[in-house]
């Protein structure tokens, strides 16, 4: 008996094999809740802060547009990620209307059809859509707890829209005569952000609705009138 060493019953084997196993699949059912989890809270606590900014370039004197102007829309879109995961950029669409204020006082009514309307309780307030953007987008990573700044910039001019440029021009140099500045007319703007989860799978066009979405995380800030 001295030499042979102890050996542990095959029933003894079969329990400790299976205890094992269990705590391996435990550990796994574990460490995907939490990975779960960190995927719901990174939709929950993320948000994106946008800034807009339209500019008149190359302008008259009196800050109306000429056939050489340029009428550009900056956008800065700063997300926070207080989560743990790392998000991605993937789309950004984006779109800016300008009031139409000749149209409104009761000029160029041709335009209505293009417009968008506004309904409030003094009335109906007019849109022209200056811009509609939509484009693919690749930059670095939101870093978990952190942050980043995608800045765009969008370029409208008689040379790229004649049709769309000779509206806008129409509109700031009715801003220019009823305000004394193009800039007194306002604008409305919208933007739609999309991110994507690092680590999460891209789901097959087979499985549910909310697993397709699980990936991909949305924001949309402002009113969008319509194109």
């Amino acid at each position: 008996m001295g030499g042979a060493g102890w050996r542990p019953a095959p029933e003894h084997v079969g329990w400790t094999a299976l205890a094992a196993i269990a705590a391996v699949l435990a550990g796994l059912s574990a460490a995907s809740s939490l990975n779960y989890a960190s995927v719901v809270v990174a939709h929950s606590v993320s948000y994106v802060v946008p800034a807009f900014e339209i500019a008149y370039e190359q302008t008259a004197p009196d800050g109306t547009l000429t056939a050489n102007s340029t009428v550009r829309a900056s956008l800065a879109l700063r997300v926070e990620n207080p989560s743990s995961r790392t998000l991605r950029f993937s789309l950004v669409a984006y779109g800016g209307w300008i009031e139409d204020w000749p149209l409104e006082d009761g000029w160029n009514d041709s335009r209505k059809n293009q417009d968008k309307a506004v309904v409030n309780g003094s009335g109906s307030t007019y849109f022209f859509p200056a811009f509609g953007e939509s484009l693919n987008v690749v930059k670095d990573p939101v870093p978990p707890g952190g942050n980043a700044t995608l800045s765009l910039s969008f370029a409208l001019s008689r040379a790229t829209d004649p049709q769309r440029f000779d509206a806008m021009r129409n509109i700031t140099e009715w801003g220019a005569a009823r305000s004394g500045s193009p800039s007194a007319v306002p604008w409305n703007h919208w933007v739609r952000v999309d991110l994507t989860i690092d680590g999460v799978p891209e789901p097959s066009s087979n499985e549910a609705g909310y697993l397709r979405d699980l990936r991909r995380i949305e924001f949309q800030w402002g009113s969008n009138l319509g194109f």
